[in-house]
């Protein structure tokens, strides 16, 4: 696993972003509303935001949509930080994902343990390094067992951030 020689800033508060849906037949996302929405937070005393996190809908985006979001949302944040989440169980894809998405300028990626698994300690070790190392800017764990099936242990965490 590489290591981080700088890091980002990830102090004060981050906006986890809802992913705004027109009423269209559809259901596409209402790209305007969410410009509109993170230009009304910048200049709030937030810290950056947070793109297709679990509160973002992101499951029910595709990837093409997932990169649309990412960009409406770079655009409106005005210099502000963006992290970028992302989710999923088979490894290749994720991993295709961090490196298209680890190529944006982005502050990191929220990257959970693969939904559904629900993989060992061993397993969520390897997970989370093998998508370290595809990765060009810093992964923030995600520990949401409640919608993975999978928690990860003290020890776990240890050996990532080692």
């Amino acid at each position: 696993m590489r290591s981080l020689d700088t890091s980002p800033d990830f102090s004060g508060l981050w906006i986890p972003l809802v992913t705004p849906f027109t009423d269209s037949a559809d259901g596409a996302v209402d790209h305007p509303a969410l410009a509109q929405l993170v230009k009304r937070l910048c200049g709030t005393g937030i810290a950056g935001f947070v793109a297709c996190g679990s509160t973002g809908e992101a499951a029910a985006l595709d990837a093409d949509e997932q990169q649309a979001v990412l960009a409406t949302v770079l655009q409106a944040a005005q210099g502000l930080p963006v992290v970028m989440g992302l989710s999923g169980y088979h490894l290749p894809k994720m991993l295709a994902s961090v490196q298209a998405f680890s190529r944006q300028p982005i502050a990191a990626l929220l990257v959970a343990a693969p939904c559904y698994i629900r993989p060992s300690q061993a397993g969520l070790l390897r997970w989370f390094t093998d998508l370290v190392d595809a990765s060009q800017v810093p992964l923030i764990v995600y520990d949401i067992p409640y919608r993975t099936g999978a928690t990860l242990e003290l020890a776990t965490l240890l050996q990532l951030a080692r």
